[in-house]
């Protein structure tokens, strides 16, 4: 199983092997990276409508490849589970089992509106820590 920022990466399914551990910032790296590669970094300067045009493209390229990668650790974590088919089944894997294999932890509050919609809370959301509040809004 693998995991992300600064988490661990086990290389086989031994529960006895060694954990491996790939530091926080080497993700960033790569992501920023990941985000220049797809934006067609160029160091000549080039119109708005190209660059917006690149920025959208780059956003649906990093969609497609979130999707693949998060389908794949879906994949690979529920080969050992049965889960239900209830929704709630659903969203309690993700709170605990998905979260815990990226975020080395768990959702920390869990809430719904009885009528199909949750919110997962989690108050120290690793990816949005480099932005200030403002920014969020």
């Amino acid at each position: 199983m693998s995991s992300l920022g600064g988490y661990p990466l086990n290389q086989t399914q031994n529960t006895t092997a060694k954990k491996h551990f790939v530091g926080s910032v080497c993700i960033d790296l790569l992501l920023l990276e990941t985000s220049l590669y797809l934006m067609g970094k160029n160091e000549e300067e080039i119109e708005f409508e190209t660059f917006c045009e690149r920025k959208m493209g780059a956003a649906l390229k990093y969609e497609n490849i979130g999707f693949e990668v998060g389908y794949r650790l879906t994949e690979r974590l529920t080969q050992s589970k049965m889960l239900g088919s209830e929704l709630l089944d659903s969203v309690k894997f993700i709170c605990k089992d998905f979260w815990n294999e990226i975020f080395a932890k768990q959702v920390d509050k869990l809430q719904t509106d009885h009528s199909g919609t949750f919110v997962l809370r989690d108050l120290n959301f690793k990816w949005l820590g480099m932005f200030s509040p403002g920014e969020l809004t």
